[in-house]
């Protein structure tokens, strides 16, 4: 009995410190106003909140969104679903001297400000790494995944 009570206890916790889903209603007017403005064809609009920080993800086209806005509504970081034909060439060209081995994957387009960085997987048989670039082709940030690549996933397990 003890083992369910902490049990429900730590998925109780575990849902409420994280982001929620709300609905449009209760997100402050000015925001939502400054979000239509800025995205007036944004369709599948689901909002979250995380503290003072209100959070959209959203469609426009076939084309995943999401958004940080501040609480007086001003975007503070826009994340966009983008092609890797879509990089800059710059960093294509990256890519084809440096991880040519690996597969791209998951890559955005994310704006912070006058910034724009371009996120995406590196991924070979043994590892995979979640890489931001700079529009200048230049690693800005590489992280190794906790979650291996498939094939040393296989491995590990024969």
């Amino acid at each position: 009995m003890k083992k369910a009570t902490l049990i429900t206890a730590m998925l109780l916790w575990a849902v409420t410190s994280f982001a929620q889903d709300i609905p449009e209603a209760q997100v402050p007017p000015a925001i939502v106003s400054s979000f239509k403005k800025e995205f007036a064809n944004a369709t599948d609009v689901k909002w979250e909140k995380k503290q003072d920080a209100y959070t959209v993800k959203f469609d426009i086209g076939a084309v995943d969104h999401k958004a940080w806005l501040d609480n007086a509504g001003k975007i503070v970081k826009h994340k966009t679903d983008i092609k890797e034909s879509e990089l800059p060439a710059a960093v294509t060209a990256t890519l084809k001297k440096e991880y040519s081995n690996y597969k791209v994957s998951g890559v955005n387009k994310v704006q912070e400000g006058n910034t724009i960085t371009y996120e995406m997987d590196l991924k070979n048989d043994t590892e995979k790494w979640e890489t931001v670039f700079g529009g200048d082709g230049k690693v800005v940030k590489k992280k190794k995944s906790d979650k291996p690549a498939k094939a040393a996933k296989k491995k590990a397990s024969s």
